[in-house]
């Protein structure tokens, strides 16, 4: 059975980064560039997750794997940028989000 801590996860990373805009100036992170993506990669995982919730098949765990990795290094790119929140907390959710995919109960 899926733990909801995966929902929980997704929750957190949604409500932190989806809220994030391009009022800053562009600096080295390129915050015009993050404003552009997020939104495609976070619905890319949100779509694996929401699958994988209604039919936990290893195809589904897969695509919820690759897609939650796929966010997470997106991520890694901007948690030194001036426009994400502490990236001390960020690094802690990567990992946090890194924990969650090795215990995907896929093959």
């Amino acid at each position: 059975m899926m733990s909801y801590s995966y929902y929980l996860t997704a929750i957190l990373f949604l409500f932190i980064f989806i809220s994030c805009g391009s009022d800053s100036t562009v600096d080295a992170c390129d915050a015009s560039s993050y404003d552009e993506e997020i939104p495609a990669i976070i619905m890319s995982f949100t779509t694996a997750l929401q699958n994988y919730g209604t039919d936990p098949s290893d195809e589904n765990c897969q695509s919820l794997r690759s897609e939650y990795s796929a966010y997470l290094n997106f991520l890694k790119n901007y948690d030194e940028c001036p426009f994400t929140f502490n990236g001390g907390e960020l690094k802690d959710a990567i990992s946090q989000g890194e924990m969650d995919i090795d215990d995907l109960p896929c093959s």
